[in-house]
């Protein structure tokens, strides 16, 4: 019985991590705003500015990554069923455009992959009313 019990705790925690991205619940996201279609994420004092934004479901995304710091930063967003998007590590100031289409109504989790800990942020993507 107590093997049954430990297989069933590492199952379930295996597939919390399975979803990494794809929780509404991460970091508390909540939708701000109007979803939209093109967001601009900025670096700055090894901090994202803004660290929530809101995206539609099921549209074409354009996010906008500035480095306005001198060192190096990226913007890597887990997009669940997407994918994982990344731009490349590099110094700033530069600026790098992604694209992608994210579907499912939720919650995906960015961050910098220099500054992991202290640079993370999320999209929170609904679905649109229609009109």
């Amino acid at each position: 019985m107590r093997r049954l019990v430990t297989l069933a705790a590492v199952f379930a925690l295996f597939l919390v991590g399975c979803g990494r991205g794809q929780d509404p619940a991460l970091n508390g996201g909540k939708a701000t705003g109007k979803p939209k279609t093109e967001l601009t994420v900025v670096a700055k004092n090894t901090a994202f500015e803004p660290t929530t934004l809101t995206a539609a479901a099921a549209k074409a995304l354009t996010i906008t990554f500035r480095n306005e710091d001198t060192i190096q930063h990226s913007f890597h967003l887990f997009g669940g069923t997407a994918g994982d998007i990344k731009t490349e590590i590099k110094a700033g100031p530069s600026t790098e455009d992604v694209h992608v289409t994210l579907n499912v109504p939720t919650s995906y989790s960015f961050q910098c992959d220099v500054h992991p800990g202290v640079m993370k942020g999320t999209i929170v993507v609904i679905k649109e009313k229609a009109s």
